[in-house]
């Protein structure tokens, strides 16, 4: 299985005023992006954002206020979503500070979106690692939940056949390819430290969204 996650801002977006993303008519399409998920589309990726929305928490210094709400964080997200139709779905964490312990998913239809709150050094076999960038945990969510939508899909196929557990041996010897794209430091180095935990069939790397795009077009 072949996973491309991208970071959001400055990888697939940017905004039209130079600053700060707080409105979604703000938000427009970096050129080459794109082109570069149609091509890794094409290849047979399975394509995700992993993004960091600290403005969710942080305060403006002139009204005192959030620079934005969750709501407002995910509508811009479903319309970043509206961009790339290839892209199945969105992974944001909107904690400020900390290690962020709070991502919220938006994926399609883009009228849905759902939260999924866990602690960062919880129980949870697959959940253990913060959300927040430079910590891996938006990583290994996505990693996992796009793993068990295509075994589901595999095992759907495989249930009638009499090699259902040959298959299922083929299946997870194939191993996960990750690619993630981003644009800072922190977007490395959760790619990096997600290498470091991630389990051995799964195979992490890393690309800056300049070379991303030039690759992909």
């Amino acid at each position: 299985m072949k996973i491309l996650i991208c970071d959001r801002d400055g990888t697939l977006t940017t905004s039209k005023r130079g600053h700060f993303v707080n409105a979604v008519s703000d938000l427009q399409p970096i050129p080459g992006a794109a082109g570069a998920i149609q091509k890794y589309s094409r290849d047979g990726w399975k394509i995700s954002i992993a993004s960091n929305q600290g403005g969710c928490e942080a305060l403006s210094a002139d009204t005192g206020r959030q620079f934005l709400s969750k709501r407002t964080a995910a509508n811009i997200m479903r319309r970043c979503l509206s961009f790339f139709p290839e892209i199945d779905r969105a992974y944001f964490c909107p904690n400020a500070t900390g290690l962020g312990q709070e991502v919220i998913i938006v994926r399609r239809p883009l009228w849905l979106w759902a939260i999924h709150e866990y602690g960062a050094f919880g129980d949870h076999p697959y959940y253990q690692y913060a959300y927040r960038k430079p910590e891996c945990g938006m990583l290994q969510l996505a990693v996992h939940q796009l793993q068990e939508k295509e075994w589901q899909t595999w095992y759907q196929d495989a249930r009638e056949n009499l090699r259902r557990d040959a298959l299922a041996e083929e299946y997870l010897a194939r191993g996960t390819e990750l690619l993630y794209v981003g644009d800072r430091p922190e977007d490395k180095q959760a790619a990096s430290k997600f290498a470091e935990c991630a389990d051995k069939n799964v195979t992490v790397n890393f690309m800056w969204a300049k070379d991303w795009w030039i690759n992909g077009n």
